[in-house]
């Protein structure tokens, strides 16, 4: 069935090869629609593009599901438009926008806007309006809004689903949570990211005295030097984040669910281990690095005898979670490292 699908291919920055008309087949509306009818759209929106359009090259046919992603907000029910808005599609999309910042490149953002604007213009229904704003505003790059922050399409919304949409957005600003977004990051700042997560860390707590090959935070020099003020700003914002990206495990929670809850948690990196550990260890290398690095805060005895309590405790209970991981090692081990850490900010 997916010979429907194919398209001419270009290049994926949009060379010379690529079709750039604003063209969805009709025949692939009416599957939609179809699907819809007959109450098969999980089936056809997974198999036929998730499992199918994408699993194409980037290009055309991303650009074609783009396309079927915008022109279906009308047709969707308020739990399919959170499905589709919140799934591998609109994150691709986000990639697509991210990736299509220079003037050479195809954008089919515009496309976008204009469906969003004409699906807002003819739908009544606030609570789908709301829907549809609130997704593509979480969509997010490394915590950066993909959509501008001057949305035109907003002029079509109804008054109770622009004031729901403001009170989002102030929430969203005051008390963020991140685990609400679509966060994602491009191929190429994956690649460039090691190695780089823990720049922020190292100047909101340290001073570079001479530096390091070892350590590259060394050999950076701000470009204005932090005032205490602006010290204790960065140190707040970075502890809020650390706070906000770990979930303590109930202790009603099993072994397997614990495992699920490690890969669907923020804080836990692609191999199971909490990010809050790699800072842990990072933060000791910087602490046993005196000749080029000095703490902004230095430790007193007592508080470096507390600091290193704290790496024993935690050594010993990744030693016993060898045997069988559970919810309260789990969570003890988060306890003693968010503490450790808040020697930094109260010592």
């Amino acid at each position: 069935m997916f010979d429907i699908w194919q398209v001419d291919r270009g290049d994926e920055d949009g060379g010379p090869l690529m079709k750039k008309e604003c063209v969805l087949p009709a025949v692939v509306l009416d599957l939609l629609k179809l699907s819809l009818k007959e109450d098969s759209f999980q089936l056809f929106w997974n198999n036929a593009i998730i499992n199918g359009m994408f699993k194409e090259p980037s290009g055309p046919t991303h650009y074609l599901s783009f396309r079927l992603l915008g022109s279906a907000l009308p047709h969707l029910s308020i739990a399919q438009l959170k499905e589709v808005l919140s799934g591998e599609v609109m994150m691709h999309y986000g990639e697509h926008v991210v990736s299509a910042q220079k003037p050479d490149r195809f954008k089919l953002a515009p496309e976008m806007d204009t469906y969003v604007s004409n699906f807002l213009e003819g739908c009544q229904d606030s609570d789908k309006q709301l829907a549809v704003m609130v997704a593509f505003s979480s969509l997010t790059n490394r915590g950066y809004p993909v959509v501008p922050s001057v949305w035109r399409v907003v002029q079509h919304l109804q008054p109770a689903a622009l004031q729901q949409y403001v009170e989002w957005l102030k929430k969203m600003f005051l008390q963020p949570q991140l685990d609400k977004l679509l966060d994602f990051s491009t191929r190429k700042q994956k690649d460039n990211q090691e190695g780089q997560e823990q720049f922020v860390f190292f100047h909101a707590f340290f001073n570079a005295k001479k530096a390091s090959a070892d350590i590259p935070e060394t050999g950076v020099k701000l470009s204005v030097p932090l005032d205490d003020r602006t010290r204790g700003v960065l140190v707040n914002s970075f502890f809020g984040l650390l706070l906000s990206m770990h979930h303590l495990p109930q202790p009603e929670d099993s072994a397997e669910g614990a495992a699920d809850n490690r890969k669907r948690a923020l804080g836990v990196t692609s191999d199971g281990t909490m990010w809050i550990y790699h800072l842990v260890q990072y933060a000791s290398v910087l602490l046993n690095q005196p000749k080029h690095i000095q703490s902004s805060q230095p430790f007193s005895p007592e508080q470096r005898e507390a600091w290193d309590s704290m790496i024993e405790s935690v050594s010993n209970l990744k030693k016993k979670s060898k045997k069988g991981p559970t919810a309260e090692n789990t969570a003890f081990q988060q306890l003693f490292l968010l503490v450790g850490m808040h020697l930094f900010k109260a010592p």
